[in-house]
């Protein structure tokens, strides 16, 4: 038996929405990832916050499920938060979507 390839953990707290995803993100599981974070979107008032400093492996699919929940969240009056790992910051930073995206450690 394989272990799963991610592990999505949700922990809402006091007026927040919240989703903690570790391991690995890629083709296998984005859908599953996309449907996550819309959920995440759908539950908040606001903030959502998604917590992806456990993360293994983050590519261009997970990155783009996080771009479109941001605009998806958007449209809901919800701000996402992001708390990244540095690999993840990395990513974010590399594409110079850092001025666009809510990241932060301090979350």
């Amino acid at each position: 038996m394989t272990e799963p390839m991610a592990r999505f953990t949700r922990a809402d707290g006091d007026n927040v929405a919240y989703l903690s995803v570790e391991g690995d993100v890629d083709l296998a599981n984005v859908d599953e990832f996309g449907e996550r974070l819309t959920r995440l979107v759908d539950d908040a008032h606001s903030p959502a916050v998604l917590d992806l400093r456990l993360l293994a492996f983050f590519g261009s699919t997970a990155l783009n499920a996080v771009i479109a929940a941001h605009q998806y969240a958007d449209t809901r009056g919800v701000q996402l938060l992001i708390r990244p790992s540095p690999m993840v910051a990395r990513v974010v930073h590399i594409t110079g979507l850092d001025g666009s995206l809510n990241l932060g450690s301090h979350l």
